[in-house]
């Protein structure tokens, strides 16, 4: 965004008066709890983890089970199971395991944009279904503020921007 000279842009397009609800705003979070509302940002940013489980090194303590606040984790015959459609990539099983039994495989993030509140609020919108390294997120941000610098009207969000 500084690189890109953001600021000025938006002093010359709003006629150099900035209010607060004018500057893009920019989250990240570590896991899906999003405490930093990402949800609500122009750009929110949500750590992820997508883990393995190595079955002959579980030992069924359920710990995994315990921490999974999805529900996504059952014990079936003392070992723990995935139920990968009820997984959301917080990596908080992978973090309890004591022995290494669920174990990362692909960490990023996923990237929402968009997002806002006010008189018509708007919840972010995700980028692609996929787990994103740290070089995509940079990059889509880049388009992302090409496009609204390119095309965004005064007192136009990003959102506003997105939905047309």
């Amino acid at each position: 965004m500084e690189e890109k000279n953001l600021g000025d842009f938006l002093l010359r397009r709003e006629g150099g008066r900035i209010l607060p609800h004018m500057v893009l705003k920019v989250s990240i979070s570590c896991c899906p709890n999003a405490c930093s509302q990402p949800q609500i940002k122009d750009f929110g940013i949500i750590g992820k983890m997508e883990v393995e489980l190595l079955k002959e090194l579980c030992t069924g303590c359920g710990r995994c089970k315990e921490v999974c606040l999805e529900e996504a984790i059952h014990l079936k015959e003392g070992k723990a199971e995935i139920d990968k459609n009820r997984c959301i990539h917080c990596g908080s099983c992978a973090r309890i395991c004591e022995v290494g039994a669920i174990k990362p495989v692909k960490t990023g993030y996923t990237l929402l944009v968009g997002g806002k509140l006010g008189r018509h609020p708007r919840l972010a919108t995700q980028v692609g279904n996929e787990i994103l390294k740290e070089e995509e997120i940079l990059k889509t941000i880049e388009k992302m503020l090409d496009l609204f610098m390119k095309k965004s009207k005064k007192g136009e969000r990003l959102g506003d921007l997105l939905d047309t």
